[in-house]
């Protein structure tokens, strides 16, 4: 059965991402290691898939991945690039390496598959609720085709560039910022303490 998207990694954030995506009514496969994480999901009509070679049977297929090893081991070391269909696209939603995202661009254009980098900044509660903030790089082509995909399950879409590798280095970026800005709090609340000021106010 031919799905509109496949959701690859289906932890707390990609079982989020792939219920919205169902809730919007689009048809959707997922694949994940532990098969245990796929019954609720094909429970709101999900279509499990058996192994990571059939994720390309739908034309754009979601990634929601622990890290860049795991993305290496499922999509660069596996072989599933060679076997996609000529037009298909793989978006990558997780934080991952820059350096990554560049050899991974390379890997797909070699094998004819279109890349869009598009790390999130949102926790699980912020997923469920559809209200993810989303950075897109990649071929303008490739970010129009993905965007009412994207759509359903964010708050806003970011677009930062052309290279893959730019949003991933926005992610980071921006992460510096969040624990920049936490830091900061802290310290701000600590003065306020010392000084005789209750932490709440």
């Amino acid at each position: 059965m031919m799905t509109d998207v496949t959701v690859v990694g289906t932890g707390g954030m990609g079982a989020a991402i792939a219920r919205n995506l169902i809730n919007a009514g689009y048809s959707v496969a997922v694949w994940n290691r532990n098969r245990a994480r796929l019954a609720p999901l094909e429970e709101a009509g999900a279509v499990p898939l058996e192994g990571p070679g059939e994720v390309f049977s739908s034309p754009v297929v979601f990634s929601v991945l622990a890290d860049d090893r795991a993305a290496r081991e499922v999509f660069l070391d596996s072989g599933v690039l060679s076997s996609a269909p000529v037009g298909a696209i793989h978006v990558n939603l997780a934080t991952v390496s820059p350096a990554l995202a560049e050899e991974a661009a390379r890997a797909h254009a070699d094998n004819g598959v279109g890349y869009v980098a598009a790390p999130m900044f949102g926790g699980v509660p912020v997923a469920q609720a559809g209200k993810l903030n989303i950075v897109t790089a990649g071929s303008a082509e490739y970010v129009d085709r993905i965007r009412p995909l994207l759509e359903a399950v964010s708050a806003r879409l970011w677009p930062v560039g052309a290279m893959p590798r730019q949003a991933n280095v926005v992610k980071v970026a921006g992460q510096v910022l969040i624990a920049s800005a936490i830091q900061s709090m802290s310290e701000a609340v600590a003065i306020g303490e010392r000084g005789g000021v209750d932490a709440e106010t």
